[in-house]
């Protein structure tokens, strides 16, 4: 089975901007650009062709954003941009031919970060941040086509990663020396399994979330409890579905979101948004149209999801949703411009600051976009 695909609307920016700048040094911009009471656009260096997908802050001076570039040879590069409390940079990343992709990172201190994703065929891709550079870290044990999706990092010595491998999902696991392959159970008479997530609020209480396909299509949730991984029943709306975000902000209270379709002949996309209560996982309804891509939690009763309306044949826009700890409602957001935008990570700090993440169109061209909400 292949791996899920990169959404086309990504394809049909990047195919518009041919032209594009290759990657260099950029100088950073400072401060923020009040669009709407709340949400602020934060200004970044010129990137033409980045795209962000995903964003994590150690503390409200180190925030990293990972994604990636077109360049003008229609290449895909790594892209990874730093904020440093005063304003955003783009930093150098290691790529392996000329496919790859950031897709999710995880920030435990200044001196310690990390970034998965894909490189040429798919390959996994791990990246660790020292403090002075990023490097690729080998993942090895795994066939070539096992790309990574999401990373979850506890201490120098714990990281977790999930992802695919062919037709089956992936756990890899670091301890500090190397990865390894955890074993996992998977529902009975699935032919294709692919893990998108992972979010832990310990060591011992650790969540991997995808689906499943085959005599059993189902949502995935698949626990940690320090010693091994187990399978947790779950809603299976609709005949297809795909996790693009998840939070936990404790061990009562984790979040995931994505889309499901009906069954055919309409195949009409729903956002999935489901919820853990320390007991069971449910769906909650949310107003958002068909993409939710990211969540975060700041407390049980203030909850953001971000995302994107809009199709191929009208337009997209970023948009971003608030739990009141009833209920999502749609939050108008800061307007990047007349174009395309999409937010497609979000991430809340220690000090409750909150950032999301996306693109946004810019005549011919795909630039960063950068949100902020202060608490």
């Amino acid at each position: 089975m292949p791996v899920p695909p990169v959404p086309l609307r990504f394809l049909v920016i990047a195919m518009a901007s041919l032209a594009l700048a290759a990657a260099g040094a950029i100088p950073a911009l400072a401060g923020t650009t009040a669009a709407a009471p709340g949400w602020q656009i934060v200004p970044t260096p010129p990137a033409n062709g980045g795209e962000l997908m995903d964003v994590a802050g150690s503390s409200s001076t180190d925030v990293w954003a990972v994604g990636e570039r077109w360049t003008r040879h229609t290449a895909l590069h790594t892209f990874a941009e730093h904020w440093d409390g005063t304003a955003w940079r783009i930093v150098r990343t290691p790529s392996t031919g000329d496919w790859n992709m950031l897709r999710d990172v995880a920030a435990l201190s200044p001196t310690d970060a990390w970034a998965v994703g894909f490189g040429k065929n798919y390959q996994a891709l791990a990246e660790h941040w020292d403090g002075s550079s990023w490097s690729i870290v080998p993942v090895t044990g795994v066939p070539s086509d096992s790309p990574l999706y999401g990373v979850q990092a506890f201490a120098d010595d714990d990281v977790w990663a999930v992802g695919s491998t062919g037709d089956r999902g992936l756990i890899v696991h670091w301890d500090g020396a190397s990865w390894s392959s955890v074993p996992f159970p998977t529902p009975a008479g699935a032919t294709y399994t692919f893990l998108q997530k992972v979010a832990g609020v310990a060591p011992d209480d650790v969540w991997a979330t995808g689906a499943s396909e085959g005599a059993t299509d189902q949502l995935l949730f698949l626990h940690w409890n320090g010693t091994a991984w187990s399978m947790v029943s779950a809603p299976t709306p609709g005949e297809y579905r795909f996790v693009r975000g998840m939070t936990a902000l404790s061990s009562t209270d984790v979040w995931v979101v994505g889309d499901w379709e009906e069954p055919a002949p309409s195949y009409t996309e729903h956002p999935l948004v489901e919820h853990w209560n320390g007991t069971a996982w449910s769906s909650v309804k949310s107003p958002l149209g068909t993409e939710p891509w990211g969540v975060t939690s700041v407390s049980g009763s203030d909850a953001w999801l971000v995302g994107v309306t809009g199709s191929a044949s009208s337009s997209y826009a970023a948009t971003a949703e608030h739990w009141n700890g009833t209920s999502w409602a749609t939050v108008p957001g800061p307007n990047p411009g007349p174009g395309d935008s999409e937010l497609l990570g979000i991430a809340a700090l220690p000090d409750g600051t909150l950032y999301a993440v996306g693109d946004h169109d810019v005549g011919s061209d795909v630039q960063p976009l950068i949100e902020r909400l202060s608490p």
